[in-house]
């Protein structure tokens, strides 16, 4: 299914795509009747700055401190994985970048909340449950 011209750009022509199985690998079209699987590619961003932060921060929220960014982590990341057709997930962003302070590490790398932590809290949400962590 070809995309219409520039200027005349209707997102419904996806819609119709994602039914049709030509623009499926062999195997992996979406049952009849559904609209395929659903992955939020950015969720999160939720601010936390470790250090000063930068003078334009851009951010949907701010974390008070690491424990605040987890809570917030969890309560996302299981409210998505409750979504019947979501197959994945990508949070906001791994690493600050720029004024971006979305990040579950700084620019530099270092992790604002306990990487073991954020392993044995997303164990013990529904994916997991299914093998998929």
């Amino acid at each position: 299914v070809d995309p219409p011209e520039a200027d005349l750009v209707d997102d419904r022509w996806i819609v119709e795509a994602i039914s049709d199985p030509a623009v499926w690998a062999p195997g992996c079209a979406p049952a009849p009747g559904t609209a395929g699987p659903l992955v939020l590619s950015e969720i999160g961003g939720v601010g936390l700055a470790l250090g000063a932060p930068p003078d334009d921060v851009f951010e949907y929220s701010r974390a008070r401190d690491a424990d605040d960014l987890f809570d917030r982590f969890v309560a996302i990341v299981d409210a998505v994985e409750q979504i019947p057709e979501a197959v994945g997930w990508c949070w906001t962003e791994l690493a600050d970048v720029e004024q971006e302070i979305n990040g579950l590490l700084t620019a530099d790398r270092r992790a604002k909340v306990d990487p073991a932590r954020l392993r044995a809290a997303l164990r013990q949400l529904p994916w997991s449950a299914r093998g998929l962590i």
